[in-house]
């Protein structure tokens, strides 16, 4: 029946064929090709006179050739129609008079070949749609099947059961009347977002209580608020409720007065919305109640359209941060500067100074969300980021969810090993690493085959013994996981913040933003979500949701004490509140075009709706109106469009309505065309207000500068005779010089000849002489292999003389491959390297740095190489020397070349 239906809008007065569709038209493509290219083109010739022809001539042949070549719709695209779908300019000629007839006549030719394209586009829209109808509702059956499975419903199958049962009339009566005496008002609230479903499980109890005059009906709503379309609100429903209202004398009210707002934002609001381009915007009727009487006169308020910021590209930022950067200085300004608001009304009236919470930022979408609030941290604003999906994803939630994770599964070694590293127990590298080489990564079976690691957390409990961290770690996780599905999430949250000093050591590491969101996490856990099931599992689950939600659900949180936080929030999740300063952001972007479905009845609000139908469907072949006329998807794609058109408009008033004091809009400069009228909702703003002769002030605040200049360290809490709020500032410290770091293998490479081959490079040469030495030193075997590099690593790994540094145990040592050392000097001086092979005795500490220069046995070149790398060496000394405090070190250079170690020498060196 949908595909059907489809079929019906689509073609009108055909019959369909296969498959509910006409035939394809390609099959009549070269008939009507053969037609414009001959007596089409012809007649276009005929239309002219001599003189035009001849200006027209190349034009001309350039379509016959075009057309006699093209063979498939594609070419006679490319032909007739740009890539955006507009029909070309067949002529180049200056004389616009002419340009224009010639296009007109030519298109009058084409016109058989530009419907045949229409019909192919409609014909692939259809089987779009029909694939889309095809496996679309195969998932859902799919999905049914497996609710059925779990016995489970979602909110949607509530609303659906609710829907028939009361569409089955005598189950719907039975109902009413067991009900009667139970229900005696009907209030709903914001009725103009209220769907089809929704309005079908009202009405027969509407009708009810109308029929028999016993009960209340009562029902409120404002069409211009009208903001969830994407959740199938239909405003519509509000409008026909009110014209039945009236029609059986029922009472019908308006709120003419405004208790929320002062005067300059209603009155602003009102002669904005009643000017162009905003009016037309509105629903129908609406006009006449944009403007609202004033019932607040404690002060005058303020309402400005701050111009959008140009990118400033000699200092490299762009209109977005600028415009980031003013909202910061704004909302301090306000703050710090000892602005004031209000609390209650008439006799409970309470002036009181403005604190960050007072500060509401709202903006459409999320893209540049992130700017703002990084300008907010800069300029040490506290801010109450935006909803749980942001903060799913900030560094310390996600710590804390790993925890958790583990706590229910603790073969989940990916998240102990991010606990353990994280700020919650802060193992440090080198002890975390040689954790993690103890679950026997190495270990093989007598066969030959790797045996499976032990985990992660077997291998902590048994060497915990070897460091304090990790018993402290295996401690305390222990003693978690005992609790862990005995007690509430909640609970078991606030115990590992208390007993972990979560929240401190975050705020060490991330600043108070981080603290603040591990408190909200806290929070979370006793949301209204958490009530039935409060278990770990249950709130992983959550606010993972969250997180893949990006944070379309804003979520809620706590008010700190004093002076709270700025909170950011989207425009859908601020509807119902309101705030002293509204600070609507990110004003100046305009999204990409999103319209994919459309209704295909536009007189009818329940008919089917039309998938995949694209701008350029929608618009239809751009130029060619006057010999093909308007189709259907056409029209409703423009009904789609102002639909669209009006929703953002009601979104932009919600916004501005939430201010009760104090209106700022602002934004960075987008590259959005102004197609007709202004394409971003500053602009239109600003277009009208300029149309209205500025009733709200359209230039930029007296404190901000152009551009915003680098947010300056809050001041000192003030004094406490001082009227103006204090203010807790972090003071940063200042920087010193940038440390100079000293490499002390950064040292010159000497000329040298070598008897290796030419195709291997030197530095290549020695990384593989260096990397098989070590896997010598670290596995106990050289790997298999053949050439010069395998031949030299194996002639020194076999010297007896120098079995010492490939096994330390004959000398009751230790031994480090690799091992990376870093020091500081007195002057300020970083030292940094990697020593080769580190050897530590009980009564020594030995340095051997691997070399693999030509010196052939000469001891003057011997000597040479020494001096050239005993500041290297020495280093390297240095450095291991605070690490071992009274034992002595040495230093050596193991010269790997062959010709050197001929004769019986080894090819060990010391250097002093």
């Amino acid at each position: 029946a949908m595909l059907a239906e489809l079929a019906a809008f689509l073609w009108p007065g055909e019959e369909p064929g296969p498959h509910g569709e006409p035939p394809d038209p390609t099959a009549d493509l070269a008939a009507h090709l053969d037609r414009f290219a001959g007596p089409g083109l012809d007649e276009v010739v005929a239309e002219l006179a001599a003189d035009e022809r001849g200006k027209l001539e190349k034009s001309l042949n350039t379509l016959r050739a075009g057309a006699s070549t093209a063979t498939d719709p594609d070419a006679v695209r490319d032909l007739l129609l740009t890539k955006a779908g507009a029909v070309r300019k067949f002529s180049r000629t200056r004389d616009a008079e002419l340009k224009e007839r010639f296009q007109n006549l030519v298109l009058a030719a084409a016109a058989p070949l530009l419907d045949l394209l229409r019909r192919l586009d409609m014909l692939a829209l259809y089987r779009r749609n029909r694939a889309t109808l095809t496996l679309g509702l195969r998932v859902l059956d799919i999905l049914d099947e497996l609710k059925q499975r779990d016995r489970v419903l979602d909110f949607g199958d509530l609303e659906d059961m609710a829907c028939r049962l009361m569409g089955d009339e005598a189950r719907a009566l039975s109902l009413l009347f067991r009900l009667d005496d139970t229900i005696a008002h009907i209030l709903v609230d914001e009725f103009q977002d209220t769907n089809f479903n929704q309005m079908d499980i009202l009405r027969p109890f509407m009708e009810e209580f109308l029929a028999t005059g016993e009960g209340t009906v009562f029902c409120v709503g404002d069409m211009k608020q009208s903001i969830y379309g994407f959740r199938g609100a239909e405003p519509g429903i509000f409008a026909g409720t009110m014209q039945k209202f009236a029609e059986r004398d029922l009472p019908v009210l308006t709120l003419p007065t405004n208790f929320r707002s002062l005067a300059a934002v209603v009155n602003g609001v009102g002669e904005l919305f009643g000017t162009e381009p905003l009016v037309s915007r509105l629903p129908a009727g609406e006009a006449e109640h944009v403007h609202q009487a004033v019932a607040r006169r404690e002060a005058r308020g303020l309402q400005v359209l701050i111009e959008s910021y140009e990118d400033e590209a000699d200092a490299g930022r762009t209109g977005d941060q600028l415009a980031a950067a003013a909202a910061a200085r704004i909302a301090r300004e306000l703050v710090v500067g000892g602005s004031t608001t209000w609390d209650g009304w008439g006799a409970t009236l309470d002036k009181r100074d403005l604190h960050w919470s007072d500060i509401l930022v709202l903006y459409k979408t999320r893209t540049n969300v992130s700017l703002y609030e990084q300008a907010f941290r800069t300029a040490g604003i506290p801010i109450e980021p935006a909803g749980r999906g942001m903060l799913a994803a900030s560094r310390e939630v996600q710590d804390v969810l790993a925890l958790l994770r583990w706590l229910v599964w603790t073969d989940d070694d990916v998240a102990l090993a991010t606990v353990l590293r994280s700020p919650v127990f802060r193992l440090p590298e080198d002890v975390f690493q040689r954790l993690l080489a103890a679950r026997g990564l190495h270990n093989k079976a007598p066969e030959g085959r790797y045996l499976p690691p032990a985990h992660l957390w077997t291998t902590l409990r048994e060497h915990r013994s070897d460091h304090p961290q990790l018993e402290e770690a295996a401690t305390r996780l222990e003693d978690w996981r005992r609790d862990t599905g005995f007690v509430g999430c909640h609970e078991l949250l606030r115990r590992i913040y208390r007993e972990g000093h979560l929240p401190a050591r975050y705020e060490a590491f991330g600043g108070t933003q981080a603290r603040i969101n591990l408190e909200r996490l806290h929070d979370l856990a006793l949301g209204p979500e958490m009530a039935a099931a409060p278990t770990v599992r249950r709130f992983i689950e959550l606010v993972d949701k969250a997180g893949r939600r990006g944070g379309q659900d804003e979520g809620t949180s706590g008010r700190d004490g004093g002076q709270g936080r700025v909170r950011f929030m989207t425009i859908h999740g601020a509807k119902g509140l309101e705030a002293p300063v509204v600070l609507l952001v990110d004003a100046d972007h305009q999204e990409r075009d999103r319209l994919r479905e459309v209704r295909m009845d536009t007189g009818n609000a329940a008919t089917g709706v039309l998938f995949a139908a694209t701008r350029t469907l929608r618009d239809g072949i751009t130029g060619a109106e006057g010999v093909l006329g308007r189709d259907l998807v056409q029209a409703a794609g423009e009904a789609a469009a102002q639909a669209t058109a009006r929703e953002d408009n009601n979104l932009l008033y919600v916004a501005l309505t939430r201010a009760r004091d104090r209106l700022y809009v602002l934004g960075g400069r987008s590259r959005a065309r102004d197609d007709g009228e202004p394409g971003t909702a500053l602009r239109r703003l600003r277009a009208a207000a300029a149309a209205a002769e500025n009733p709200v002030d359209i230039d930029d605040p007296e404190f901000l500068e152009r551009p915003p200049q680098a947010a300056s360290p809050l001041p000192a809490a003030r004094a406490a005779d001082d009227d103006a709020p204090g203010v807790q500032a972090w003071d940063p410290p200042s920087l010193g010089e940038r440390p100079q770091v000293v490499a002390p293998s950064a040292v010159a490479v000497d000329g040298e000849t070598s008897t290796r081959p030419v195709a291997t490079g030197a530095a290549e040469y020695g990384l593989r002489v260096h990397l098989l030495l070590q896997l010598v030193a670290d596995e106990g075997v050289l790997p298999p292999g053949t050439g010069p590099a395998h031949d030299e690593a194996r002639a020194v790994s076999e010297d007896p003389q120098l079995a010492w540094i490939f096994d330390p145990a004959t000398v009751k040592g230790q031994g480090s491959s690799e091992a990376p050392i870093i020091m500081r000097r007195e002057d300020g001086q970083r030292v940094t390297g990697v020593i080769d092979r580190l050897i530590v005795r009980p009564d020594r500490v030995d340095i051997i740095d691997y070399k693999t220069n030509r010196w052939g046995g000469d001891p003057g070149r011997r000597s040479e190489l020494m001096k050239h790398y005993q500041p290297q060496l020495a280093a390297y000394a240095e450095a291991v020397a605070v690490l071992y405090p009274g034992r002595p070190v040495r230093t050596w250079l193991l010269l790997t070349d062959p010709a050197g170690r001929s004769g019986g020498q080894s090819g060990l060196v010391e250097v002093s």
